[in-house]
Order: structure tokens, then sequence, then C-alpha cells
């Protein structure tokens, strides 16, 4: 900052100052802003998040993120959603005044704006639109076009300075920036540089606060492993091959309604992880938090998953055809609304019952003592994988699936609670073990074995085996090893 003052105050010797804008003039990203525009956000933060995940710019190499990020944003909105150059015009005045670098405004307040050329390898459209009606919109502005993206940011700022025709002063033209690293040919070339990390920059991306169905899951309660591992990979195929196979002729709507229905019902389930987190924060010693939880503390998820909840749930009842509906509502005693709309409306209150039932149950959970927590835990469960039945049929062998899962839970959360070691234990063959001895109940109960010629209970098997597998290869194979070895060396 002093540098800056002493180059301004000796404005005679100067011929033009070179103004960065991202993190510069403007406290934030300018391509992030306009991505933050894009309606509806929660739909377009979702879609943003997916094309992160997916990095389609590492097809380029190394150099693919910086080259061709920002073209491939833009150009998948222009696509999707192309109301948003509208949207972004409107509200760009307003984004400016928010992240306006009003101290260096007051440092250039008496240069003439046509001294002054402001680079960017933002877009052009974009700072144009921010600076409208502004005293900088006077100045030259040097950015590319949403195609010539690549080549200008592969060129580098000095090099099209040039290409634009200005005859560069290196001992006596000025460059202000924030970053000695991306523009590294202008700090070398000139002598006057004044490189300047604001401390009120904004450095969060778009969509920074915008609800993200399961984000909370995902990156502040756990990982996106645990996502695809215990949700995807577990709960969800446990319900799906429980209910969903329990039909004799087999409906697929039906496994497409389950999956959309579980799917509403963890996004509400969310909110409890939240809650949770919060209660440990206030009442717990040592609470188990994540980083992200204390970076991410104005993330806000309601009313967004209840809203997000009940469109999964419209397309879950929307999704089941004529058979699936009319068995859902003979469960529901109802099977005289088959076919009208307060059919489909009975079907989603019966959800939306699930659900409501399960938060409260949730609620509890979060605000009995740690003792108490060990018995709440349970009825969570029974929501989770039993709430259903108010809808689906279970056949016996689907019901044995879902109570061996329920004591795997249950029985691993009371160990953990209890100060035991969980990863001692190999849960899922728990749930296998447990699954066997209630088909050995189912055969003697019932005297037949008639459920060997099922082909769910092969499916049930080979999931459960195909899941215990790795688990008990690394927790009691290798488990032994390192104990043979401990104990040799002792």
């Amino acid at each position: 900052m002093d540098r800056l003052e002493r180059y301004v105050s000796s404005d005679e010797q100067s011929t033009r100052y070179i103004v960065d804008f991202d993190h510069t003039l403007f406290l934030g990203n300018s391509t992030e802003a306009f991505v933050d525009s894009a309606r509806p956000a929660s739909l377009f933060a979702s879609v943003m998040k997916a094309l992160g995940a997916l990095g389609p710019w590492r097809l380029a190499g190394s150099s693919g993120y910086f080259l061709f990020r920002d073209l491939i944003r833009l150009l998948l909105l222009t696509c999707l959603a192309p109301w948003t150059f509208l949207f972004f015009k409107r509200e760009a005045s307003r984004r400016w005044e928010e992240m306006r670098n009003r101290p260096l405004e007051a440092k250039l307040a008496n240069i003439d704006p046509a001294k002054i050329v402001i680079v960017s390898f933002g877009f052009k459209f974009v700072i144009r639109a921010l600076l409208k009606g502004t005293r900088w919109e006077a100045c030259e502005i040097v950015a590319p076009s949403l195609f010539q993206s690549p080549r200008f940011r592969k060129k580098g700022k000095l090099a099209v300075l040039r290409e634009n025709g200005f005859e560069l002063d290196a001992q006596n033209d000025v460059v202000i920036t924030d970053s000695a690293k991306d523009d590294a040919d202008l700090v070398e070339y000139f002598e006057k540089t004044a490189v300047i990390d604001w401390p009120d920059k904004i450095t969060k991306g778009a969509f920074h606060n915008v609800y993200i169905p399961f984000f909370y899951t995902a990156k502040i309660k756990r990982t996106p492993g645990f996502l695809i591992k215990q949700i995807g990979l577990e709960e969800l195929p446990v319900v799906i091959i429980a209910y969903g196979f329990s039909y004799a002729p087999f409906n697929w709507t039906v496994l497409v309604a389950l999956t959309l229905f579980f799917a509403a019902f963890k996004l509400v389930y969310e909110i409890g992880y939240a809650e949770n987190d919060n209660v440990g924060y206030a009442t717990e010693k040592n609470p188990k938090l994540t980083s992200n939880f204390f970076k991410m503390r104005d993330y806000r998820l309601q009313p967004y998953a209840w809203l997000w909840g009940a469109a999964f749930a419209l397309a879950g009842v929307w999704a089941l055809d004529d058979a699936a509906q009319l068995l859902a509502l003979s469960h529901l005693h109802l099977p005289q609304l088959a076919g009208s709309a307060a059919g489909f409306g009975a079907i989603f209150g019966a959800v939306a019952g699930i659900i409501i039932i399960a938060r409260i149950a949730f609620w509890i959970f979060n605000h009995v003592d740690l003792r108490t927590r060990v018995f709440a835990y349970l009825p969570l469960h029974l929501m989770k994988y039993m709430g259903w039945l108010v809808l689906f049929s279970l056949s016996e062998i689907g019901m044995a699936l879902i109570c061996a899962q329920i004591v795997r839970t249950w029985s691993l959360y009371a160990i953990r609670r209890a100060g035991g070691d969980i990863d001692f234990v190999p849960s899922q063959l728990v749930r296998l073990c447990f699954f066997v001895i209630f088909l050995g109940i189912i055969a003697a109960s019932s005297r037949s074995m008639d459920f060997m010629t099922q082909w769910q209970t092969y499916l049930i098997l080979v999931f459960c085996i195909v899941r215990a597998a790795p688990e008990v290869r690394k927790k009691m194979f290798n488990g032994r090893s390192r104990e043979a070895n401990t104990s040799d060396a002792a």
C-alpha cells in the first residue's frame, strides 16, 4: 500500500495505470459473480458442483483448469440457463456495490479514468456490466470475450496489451494487482508494481452458501465417500432389495419410486445431522465435528431441504404406474382413490408423514442425554427402514434383511457410545450373521424351505457377502496378522 501511495503521488511521472480487476478493483471474482446469478440457485449450484467433480477441463492437462474451466462453465449456463445473462445485468450494480474496492478507489480518485487500463482474465461483458454507470466505465478494458478466453490466458496480459496497440512504458507505467504469480509477466516487465493482497477480498466461489441436496452430508457432516458408500451402496440398496424385490410380479416403477422417496427422506434427515452438530457444539466437551462445520456455520438447510424433499417425493409418486399406485393405496386402505388426484395426494401425504415422524424422532434423539440416545437411536432406524411398510409390501425375506440391518447399525452405535472400539467389529459380518439367523427362524416357524427357491433370498445373500468380504479381510485377517506381529515383538 505504501508503494501505491508513492506511485500515485508521483502521478506526473506515470503515463498510465494498468489495474487488475478480479480481487483488485473488484474484491470478488467477476466470473464467480456471474455464475452465482444463475437461477434457480439450488439447481445450478448442484449442476456446477457436478461439473466440478467431473472436471472435463482435466482432459487438456495440467493447464486445463486455468485455460478452460470458466469457458466450459459459462457455455453450460448459456445452454441450460440463457436467462442468466439478463439476470446478471439486472443485479450487476448491486454486486458491484457489495464488492467494489473502496480503499483502492480512494487512492485512484484523482486519476483521470482515461489514464487507467483495466486488464483481466475475466470476461469483458461481465466486467462492463459490473462497471456500468460508474466512473470506471470510461477506462479502457482489456479482457477476453467468451471464446477468446483460452487464447488470452495462454498468451498472458502483457502480450495481449501489446496486441491491442498499447505503447507500454516499463519505467513509468504503474501496475496494480493482487497476485505476483498470476500477473508474473506484468510484474517482471514493469518497474512500478504494487502487489497488494487486499484483506477484504472475497475468495468464496459461486453458490458458496446456496443449498445443495446432500451437500451437508458430503462436505460438512461427513465426506463424499461416506455419501457414496454409506447411503448409495448401503442404506438405499437395503431398502430397494427388501421392498422392491418383494413384489411378484416384479414392478420396476416401485424401485424408482422407492429411490426417490428415500432421497426425500435423507434430504430432511440432513436437517437432523446439522441439528446434531450444533447441539453437540453447544453441549459437549469434545464434540465430533469436521473442520468444514466451522468454515460453513452460515450454511442453511431450511426450508430448502423440505422443498427439495417434497419435489423428490412428488416425483416418486408420479413414477408409480397404475398397478403400483393401487397396491400403495390398498396399504392405506384407500383403493377406491386409485387413478385420481386424491389418490396421488394420499400417497404423497403418507410419504410426508413418514418423513415428518422421522424428523421428530431425530429431534428427540438430538436433545436427550447421551445414555438415552443409545435407545433413541433405534426409532430413527425403524423409521428409516420400516416406515415404508405404510405403502409397500415386504416379504419375510425382506423383513429379515431389514431387521439384520437395524441390528447392525444399532449395535455399532451402542458399542461406540459405550466407549468400545467400533473398528474392531466387522459390522457387515454382523448383518450377514443375523440375516442367516433370521432365515433359520423363518424356516423353523413356517416349517417350510420355500424361501430357498426365491431369487430375492440369493440376491440378499450376495449383497451381504459382497459388502462383508472386504471388511472381514481388513478387520479380521489383516488384524490377526498385526496382532501376531505385535505379540512376537513383545
